[in-house]
């Protein structure tokens, strides 16, 4: 049986006839599910009957209809840092707003950008890198965070490089030492610079692994701020 679009992108296409229930905490949870839902309905001339009830009149149904809006958040590359919630949700509302009032039934673009200060964290202390990401993110640097040297190598491949790396040596699947031959090896991801963060002993291996720096835990937090300026610039 072929499938239909519906309009619930956490669905996805579902087969004529097919039937779902959705639990909802709040009005605003079931519009976003039930307005989309009805959109997609109507333009694929689909016939759509909706029967309303509480929390729903009729004329909440219709307005709702019209005026639906889809949103489109797109960006070039993988954005990651912190996000301020508050000031989130106030934009994507005010963008929602005007486009009911303005221009109802048009759908809206959201364009993302990434900035290039984004640390990379190499390390697989829970502890560390809870403590670590929340210090850079305050200064407003954005952080990505794997917990082991396969992890980072396949994430550094895939993704936008980041301007510095923070490593760890002693980590399971991929310590540091061979995370860093690796990454060395590769014309790619040679260039980007590494600090490592350890407990052990920081002897003459360490020195031939050719990082821009060392800092040796257990870290005060705020010692390698100076390092990461350096290699990230100053942060947003």
């Amino acid at each position: 049986m072929p499938l239909r679009p519906i309009g619930i992108p956490a669905v996805g296409d579902l087969p004529w006839g097919a039937h779902f229930c959705q639990f909802y905490g709040e009005r605003d949870d079931l519009v976003d599910s039930l307005v989309p839902y009805f959109k997609a309905g109507l333009e694929n001339n689909e016939h759509c009957l909706w029967v309303t009830s509480e929390p729903f009149r009729a004329s909440d149904a219709r307005t709702m209809l019209r005026a639906a809006c889809r949103l489109h958040v797109k960006a070039d590359a993988p954005v990651v840092g912190h996000w301020d919630r508050m000031r989130l949700e106030q934009v994507v509302t005010n963008l929602l707003s005007n486009a009911i009032k303005y221009a109802p039934g048009t759908d809206i673009e959201l364009s993302v950008e990434g900035r290039d200060d984004t640390a990379a964290l190499v390390d697989d202390d829970v502890g560390i890198n809870d403590a670590l990401s929340e210090v850079l993110m305050e200064e407003g640097y954005a952080v990505v965070v794997t917990t082991n040297g396969a992890e980072a190598l396949r994430y550094l491949r895939e993704n936008t490089a980041p301007s510095l790396i923070l490593l760890d040596l002693m980590m399971p699947v991929m310590d540091g030492y061979e995370f860093r031959e690796h990454q060395r090896q590769d014309p790619a991801l040679g260039r980007i610079p590494v600090l490592v963060l350890s407990a052990g002993h920081l002897g003459e291996r360490v020195t031939r692994m050719g990082v821009a720096g060392v800092f040796k835990k257990p870290l005060a937090l705020e010692s390698p701020l100076a390092a990461i300026e350096e290699h990230c610039g100053p942060p947003a």
